[in-house]
């Protein structure tokens, strides 16, 4: 007997659970995992990046008309065509695609930019220092620090993009790199969680 498309999600977003479950189980975030958060990120979440991914999807709802058209954004006008034409070289970086390729670079975002944001701490690491003791060590500060400082790195792969690209693709490799020198052992755990969050999403696509 053939299973249908809707059963398939079903058991897929059931089994989803049951994994999302057993992980927290272990991991117990009220526990050590949380505290060890807790002393890098402010209430144990990286707000910069959460600001990030937000910042995307909002570009492509309501700047790309996505809202109206999820699976075919506006996408010409923010392409990076060349230096002549500033507003693509701006805007190349945070315009996607498709919906497979804003759903792509979000979760990457989420996983390997979290592990990057922890690494950089919103608070300071320096025995003795305070943090609100100076502008450089506050949390509210150092969390802006690391918006503008993804949103700096965006620009940049704009402007020296190889062709008219668009995509996030370039801040997300950043975030690889930043996180695979700190906590190469988290960064490999986080690359397969993201296959793994992937292999999900197309298997919700196509059952």
């Amino acid at each position: 007997m053939e299973i249908s498309g809707v059963v398939w999600r079903l058991l897929l977003l059931a089994g989803v659970a049951v994994s999302l479950t057993a992980v927290v189980a272990v991991a117990r975030p009220g526990g050590r995992w949380g505290l060890v958060a807790r002393r890098r990120l402010v209430l144990s979440v990286p707000w910069g990046t959460l600001l990030a991914a937000t910042g995307i999807v909002g570009f492509y709802l309501v700047v790309q008309n996505g809202l109206a058209n999820p699976r075919d954004p506006v996408v010409i006008p923010f392409r990076a065509w060349g230096y002549f034409y500033p507003m693509g070289m701006l805007t190349a970086a945070f315009a996607h695609g498709g919906l497979g390729h804003l759903v792509g670079n979000v979760t990457g975002t989420l996983v390997f930019g979290s592990v990057a944001e922890y690494a950089w701490s919103h608070f300071p690491r320096e025995r003795g220092s305070s943090s609100f003791g100076s502008l450089r060590t506050n949390p509210l500060a150092r969390i802006g620090a690391w918006a503008v400082g993804v949103l700096g790195v965006g620009v940049i792969t704009g402007l020296f993009a190889l062709g008219p690209v668009v995509g996030f693709s370039g801040v997300v490799f950043a975030f690889v790199g930043f996180a695979l020198v700190r906590y190469p052992l988290t960064t490999v755990v986080a690359l397969a969680a993201t296959s793994a969050v992937g292999l999900v999403y197309r298997a919700l696509r196509r059952p």
